[in-house]
């Protein structure tokens, strides 16, 4: 009775799309019920069945499917114990007194302690009017000497500016010869923080599509959160976020990004503006799809009364975000690089990097 049909299990409507796709992919035919009842909303799940010969290799892929959902879930939770070091990246431009402002008011309300570094290069060395040895040899010695007195002076100074600011927040610096990213990964890597603070300070020579944002560039290349200031964040708006919007496109098990965010921000007692966008208008699939989202998102997500869940309709995303934030007095927007969020399928590839560059209010990036 190998080809007769049986189930394998009743699964949410997102889950299911998931393990049915994981299923054709390895060559079983699945066989949805229930379906078409979740676009009338008279089932919430769904019902897979498969023949019964290929009992044995979806079982196998059930296991993964559900031992990966654990982890992710786990991985999640554990976010909150990890934010007791908070890294800071100073250029000493004006805007980094700001952003260290932020890190301070970050860090009192979650009881960590600060390390700012700074990124400096060795300088160029220019040999052609010098021929004799010795000469050659020092030069290049006292040039470098140089760099680094200067380097560390500027960050006394902007240690003293922040200790004049009568914080009881432990302080840390560290100056490193490299480039700004390699500076910011290698101190990710050996201090360890649970959360980056950097401040996005963009050249007013540069273009608008000159795509140079640290933050884009180091957040695929590491699991901690970041967090870019606006270069004209105001120092007495800093302790004003308590609405953070996050867009969804519904996918996957996207909810898990949503504890992830709740986790991470826990302690700062934010609400979540969880949103989802339809262009032109909801049919019931999309409706259907939602309210499972909420449902998950009230089932895992351990303050979930702090997470509003909405969904609207508008002819243009990018329109609509701008002014779903201005209408619901966002402070932060968060933001996750993988390929199921909002802003990478929906939008140009580059308006990551765009409302980073443009954005008027803080952006926390993060991977789920």
């Amino acid at each position: 009775m190998k080809n007769q049909v049986i189930s394998i299990g009743t699964f949410d409507f997102p889950s299911a799309q998931i393990l049915k796709t994981e299923l054709l992919a390895a060559g079983i035919d699945c066989f949805p019920e229930h379906e078409k009842d979740i676009y009338s909303g008279l089932k919430p799940t769904v019902n897979l069945r498969i023949k019964e010969g290929d009992t044995a290799k979806a079982l196998k892929i059930l296991s993964e499917f559900e031992k990966s959902f654990e982890h992710a879930k786990a991985k999640a939770l554990k976010i909150q114990s990890q934010i007791k070091r908070i890294l800071v990246p100073v250029d000493f431009s004006e805007h980094s007194l700001v952003t260290c402002k932020f890190a301070i008011k970050i860090a009192q309300t979650l009881n960590a302690e600060i390390k700012l570094i700074h990124a400096y290069a060795t300088p160029a060395i220019n040999t052609s009017p010098y021929v004799e040895p010795i000469a050659y040899s020092n030069e290049p010695l006292n040039q470098f000497s140089l760099k680094v007195a200067e380097v560390k002076r500027k960050m006394l100074a902007l240690k003293k500016q922040i200790i004049e600011l009568n914080t009881d927040v432990p302080l840390k610096y560290s100056l490193i010869n490299d480039e700004p990213v390699e500076a910011i990964l290698q101190a990710n890597s050996t201090y360890k923080p649970g959360l980056i603070i950097l401040g996005n300070r963009k050249p007013s020579n540069l273009p608008d599509n000159f795509k140079n944002n640290i933050g884009c560039k180091i957040i695929n290349k590491i699991t901690t959160p970041v967090i870019v200031v606006p270069a004209h964040e105001q120092t007495d708006q800093i302790a004003e976020i308590k609405h953070v919007l996050y867009a969804t496109d519904l996918e996957g098990h996207e909810f898990i990004s949503v504890i992830r965010l709740a986790e991470i921000l826990k302690p700062l007692e934010v609400q979540i503006h969880c949103l989802h966008i339809c262009i032109g208008k909801t049919d019931p699939m999309i409706k259907a799809h939602f309210d499972q989202f909420k449902n998950e998102i009230h089932n895992h997500v351990s303050n979930h009364k702090n997470v509003i869940c909405k969904m609207i309709t508008g002819e243009d995303i990018e329109k609509s975000l701008e002014a779903y934030i201005r209408e619901n007095k966002i402070e932060m927007v968060a933001l996750t690089p993988h390929k199921r969020n909002i802003i990478s399928r929906w939008l140009t590839p580059s308006l990551s990097n765009r409302i980073i560059k443009h954005s008027t209010i803080p952006i926390l990036l993060f991977n789920d």
